[in-house]
């Protein structure tokens, strides 16, 4: 039965074509266009964005460009363009988080909680700051830069001790935050 089936990480209401579900609901993720680098060179064209995710590296080919990988450092929905850069171009120094989840209230009585943000499924927590914005955000500041933070995925951030949740928040793009937290 249900019972003895393994724990599934996938979506459970799709059958095992995601990408068609995805495809029929939002066509406009399979349109074509520019991938370009950070610099705005356009290097190439993509067959949709729903085919890209941040941090990856297959797939991603930078004719001419130099020696070394290429990584999607973004995907610019508006521009439906794919955005290369090398790994250190992954490095955050801090997020927005939208839709802030404060579970322990006490951690901010100072204005700024510390604790150890995790960022994504099985990455290590790093240490960091967090606080609310006026307009009720999270701001995410890490003690030192991390790599392959994802928008749309979901920051924790724990105590110290990595055993009680303090906050989380859902990570906003770059270019929605209108913050710097490039590095």
């Amino acid at each position: 039965g249900v019972a003895e089936k393994p724990d599934s990480m996938d979506l459970c209401f799709v059958d095992s074509d995601y990408r068609g579900f995805i495809r029929r609901r939002y066509p406009e993720s399979m349109a074509p266009g520019p991938v370009m680098t950070t610099d705005g060179s356009v290097v190439g064209h993509h067959d949709g964005l729903l085919d890209y995710t941040v941090g990856q590296r297959k797939g991603i080919a930078a004719a001419g460009m130099g020696d070394g990988p290429w990584y999607v450092v973004r995907t610019d929905r508006a521009a439906n363009a794919v955005v290369i850069g090398r790994r250190d171009e992954l490095a955050r120094h801090a997020v927005v988080c939208s839709a802030p989840n404060v579970i322990v209230s006490r951690a901010f009585d100072t204005g700024t909680a510390r604790g150890l943000a995790v960022c994504r499924y099985r990455s290590a927590p790093v240490p960091a700051s967090a606080r609310l914005l006026d307009d009720g955000r999270l701001l995410v500041n890490f003690d030192a830069p991390v790599s392959v933070v994802s928008p749309g995925q979901l920051l924790v951030l724990y105590d110290a001790s990595d055993r009680e949740v303090l906050a989380s928040g859902i990570i906003e793009p770059d270019d929605a935050t209108g913050l710097a937290v490039a590095s």
